[in-house]
């Protein structure tokens, strides 16, 4: 994913500069305000970028388990990089552990598993206020393909989201989730606040059938649920996730500690994934459409489908995203967050992985 409103040029040169005011302010917990512009930034393709983050394998080989919910486009970064031989140039064997969500962070925090894919959500802000050892080290992606994100019912497309006051959204984990963010800032355009809203629990699959009947006003729709919806001319699409905000990888003790070495190869194999495989229309490219489809089980014709993800070739992301989502899930009482002061980004991010492999700083 490559954009043209980030926070800072990386290693790459592909990244134009966004607010670095903004970022060091959060970064160093000044106690700055966000910028709205910053979170809206815009994306572009480019391409794949091969040079600059050369193999540095390790001593001996070194298995680490990697918690993931499902193989699914979001984490193709791991799932390519195991497969077309990345971490095996880094002397890495990676064993995928496959668990729900819920069940991810406890088992990071445990060190049943050395690495778990998932998006930012209240749950993990949780256990990181409440001393469990875990940093966000590198993002997922920086950007979804298509249209993922917020949907509107029809009959509201010309007065939301004015309109939409005492309505409901339904998200497929309730408000805990990152997705909160968008939805809060669409709707105040219109004067609205989140909690003018009830945000509902759907699962995705349902959530098309509920905006049809009626049963909510808004959901938050993830490909391909939204492309019934938009045949059918049930719902108007209105907010994407912004971009930066995708997801992390997370570390838990033994990488961020214990074996470091092991963590920075881990990283440096996911980054050459990203710019070798992963950049503007990688879905038009016949073996790595093959490669994605082995990785995930599916077949070439599903992983070739829909539109490419943004991957950023120097793993960057928006780090100001962590206080105004607190801020967001704070309005919901300890319903959602059971802490008092929103957590800066250091507190969540160790970013000397990315600088070290990239050159990019959080």
């Amino acid at each position: 994913m490559t954009m043209h409103r980030l926070l800072s040029t990386g290693g790459s040169g592909r990244f134009m500069s966004g607010s670095l005011a903004a970022l060091l302010c959060l970064a160093l917990a000044a106690g700055c305000g966000s910028d709205d512009a910053e979170l809206n930034g815009e994306v572009g393709g480019t391409d794949a970028e091969a040079a600059g983050i050369p193999f540095d394998p390790l001593s001996e080989t070194t298995t680490l388990k990697v918690g993931i919910s499902s193989a699914v486009e979001p984490f193709a970064s791991v799932l390519l990089a195991e497969e077309l031989g990345e971490f095996a140039r880094e002397n890495i064997a990676i064993e995928f552990v496959t668990a729900p969500p819920a069940d991810l962070l406890p088992m990071l925090g445990s060190g049943a598993v050395d690495v778990i894919s998932a998006s930012l959500s209240a749950a993990t802000m949780n256990a990181v206020s409440s001393g469990v050892e875990i940093k966000a080290v590198a993002p997922l992606y920086y950007k979804s393909g298509g249209k993922d994100g917020l949907w509107i019912a029809e009959r509201h497309k010309d007065c939301a989201p004015a309109c939409l006051k005492g309505g409901k959204i339904a998200s497929a984990a309730g408000p805990g989730t990152g997705t909160l963010l968008p939805m809060a800032k669409y709707l105040e355009t219109g004067g609205v606040d989140i909690t003018d809203v009830e945000v509902v629990t759907f699962a995705t699959a349902d959530a098309p059938l509920a905006l049809e009947s009626g049963a909510v006003d808004a959901a938050w729709l993830l490909s391909p649920a939204y492309k019934g919806v938009e045949e059918d001319g049930v719902a108007k699409f209105v907010q994407s996730q912004f971009p930066g905000q995708g997801g992390f990888y997370w570390f838990g003790p033994s990488l961020l500690d214990k074996n470091r070495e092991a963590g920075l190869a881990f990283v440096r194999a996911i980054a050459r994934t990203n710019r070798h495989y992963l950049q503007g229309n990688y879905k038009a490219d016949d073996d790595t459409v093959k490669a994605l489809a082995a990785a995930e089980g599916v077949p070439e014709k599903a992983a070739g489908a829909g539109e490419s993800y943004v991957f950023s070739p120097d793993l960057e992301f928006d780090v100001n995203v962590f206080q105004p989502l607190q801020k967001e899930w704070m309005k919901f009482g300890d319903t959602v967050v059971d802490y008092d002061e929103p957590l800066t980004a250091a507190d969540v991010v160790d970013g000397s992985f990315i600088e070290e492999a990239t050159g990019w700083t959080p």
